[in-house]
């Protein structure tokens, strides 16, 4: 049988779909799309759909994913331009239901890292009201480094009273960067470990959608957080990173972007260097191409598909 959080990760996956006010879905019974954010205008790539269900008084605002270029370059920077640029719109909308409504801030992805600042946000701007927010992310990277660089500190006493869910796949990589804001990290029980194929397969949403009408949910266990620590990257490289990834991903030529972003991973502080090769291993679209050209710079490598190790192969 279903339950409010399996109704929660579908909102996050509707979320990614183009959605109209005032449209109603099967999948979300009670629900309707009261208001859709998009920020095609300043092309931060920011999306989010509110779903409202007056009767039972939840808001649920899911906040999309990275489904475009755009949203590759706002992961290199943790997602902050885009959030800033929609925070104060955000905030004063769900204020106007939070007096007497349960909200509940979700996503997938960097949906899940963006939720995370927003109900950080929520918490302090609404202090009474923090029983009245749930925060439920899906393989959503970890919002602690980038409300940090937003505050200037990281306080988790603001989450006090705040409901906290942050669902991870246990073999998902993204969701270790940057430690999960509000703690309560719960690791899904893979539903079918035989068909495992990488990082694209355990970083999907649809491993936490219901099949069969049957909750992905069931059996979670608590785990650990295990962050991986990329804050020196961020500070004295992300736009960098961010401005390399955004032409990587444009149609134009891509060796000018793939010499910039050679030298950038030459410049990594060497502590940090193996997480963000193995992170940008997986999530280029050129797999193989990027794994010869730049498995070079890390100390030890897998073996490769042949059994050949990187250095072996551009030596």
């Amino acid at each position: 049988m279903l339950t409010d959080i399996d109704f929660v990760a579908i909102a996050t996956e509707l979320a990614y779909q183009n959605l109209a006010e005032g449209e109603v879905t099967a999948q979300l019974p009670g629900f309707v799309v009261d208001r859709v954010f998009s920020c095609a205008v300043n092309q931060t790539g920011f999306e989010a759909v509110a779903f409202v269900n007056h009767p039972a008084q939840k808001l649920i605002m899911a906040l999309r994913g990275s489904d475009s270029a755009i949203d590759f370059v706002a992961n290199a920077n943790l997602g902050i331009a885009q959030y800033l640029a929609n925070r104060d719109v955000i905030l004063s909308y769900v204020g106007s239901y939070i007096a007497t409504y349960a909200v509940v801030v979700a996503g997938h992805s960097l949906g899940g890292g963006l939720a995370q600042y927003l109900a950080y946000d929520m918490a302090q701007r609404f202090p009474d009201r923090r029983d009245r927010i749930i925060l439920q992310t899906q393989n959503g990277f970890g919002g602690i480094l980038g409300i940090t660089r937003m505050h200037g500190a990281y306080d988790p006493e603001v989450f006090a009273g705040v409901t906290v869910r942050n669902y991870r796949h246990p073999d998902d990589p993204v969701s270790r960067i940057g430690g999960q804001a509000g703690g309560n990290v719960l690791n899904i029980v893979d539903s079918n470990p035989l068909v495992h194929d990488g990082l694209f397969f355990a970083h999907a949403n649809a491993r936490f959608l219901p099949q069969a009408n049957r909750s992905m949910f069931e059996g979670a266990t608590t785990g650990e957080d295990r962050p991986i620590d990329l804050t020196r990257t961020m500070l004295e490289l992300g736009p960098d990173i961010s401005e390399a990834l955004s032409r990587l991903t444009s149609r134009g030529n891509l060796l000018p972007a793939i010499s910039q972003l050679y030298r950038l991973i030459r410049q990594l502080p060497a502590e940090e260097r193996a997480s963000v090769i193995g992170l940008l291993n997986e999530v280029l679209p050129f797999r193989r191409l990027w794994q010869l050209s730049f498995g070079r710079l890390l100390p030890r490598h897998p073996a490769n598909d042949d059994g050949t190790d990187f250095e072996e192969k551009v030596s």
